[in-house]
């Protein structure tokens, strides 16, 4: 459990940041707020985050990312309904998220590859669809990107002991 807390956290983190625009929220604080579980896995997660806005108002309408390990998708968070993110000033912002994650041989190996630290074939992309105000509706995206690239080592490294220390739980 600590370890989908964790990723979840690590993955939107990077997803929020990764924006690339000069007046996109800077993301402060990252939390799982609840999480609803089903067959001993999450199938739904809040994630509390903290936003310092000093840009337009904004509505998140989708969002979607996928966390794949050697090519295959291993885990999907999809936004269960639309954001709002208040203008010019600090928020924190919860995200409903259901939790698709794969029964499969590719997330048994991608399990045992976070076990050893080893996360050189673990990608992550997402999608998401958005409204600022005044504007159209626009499509923003990350492709398949190593997550190497996204986290730093120290944030690997958490994430790698975050997923053994679940397993010994």
């Amino acid at each position: 459990m600590r370890l989908i807390g964790w990723l979840l956290c690590a993955v939107v983190m990077c997803a929020a940041q990764s924006c690339g625009a000069p007046s996109a929220p800077k993301v402060e604080s990252v939390n799982v707020a609840s999480v609803e579980q089903s067959e001993g896995s999450p199938s739904r997660v809040v994630v509390a985050v903290g936003l310092d806005n000093k840009g337009y108002g904004a509505k998140l309408l989708e969002g979607r990312i996928r966390i794949s390990y050697k090519g295959r998708n291993v885990v999907i968070l999809s936004l269960t309904e639309s954001v709002k993110i208040a203008p010019r000033r600090s928020v924190v912002v919860e995200l409903p998220l259901r939790v698709s994650i794969a029964h499969n041989s590719s997330a048994v190996a991608f399990r045992e590859a976070i076990s050893r630290g080893e996360v050189s074939e673990v990608k992550v992309s997402w999608q998401a669809k958005a409204r600022v105000a005044g504007v159209k509706r626009s499509q923003i995206e990350l492709p398949p990107t190593p997550i190497a690239e996204l986290l730093s080592a120290e944030q690997i490294e958490q994430l790698c002991r975050a997923f053994n220390d679940s397993v010994t739980d």
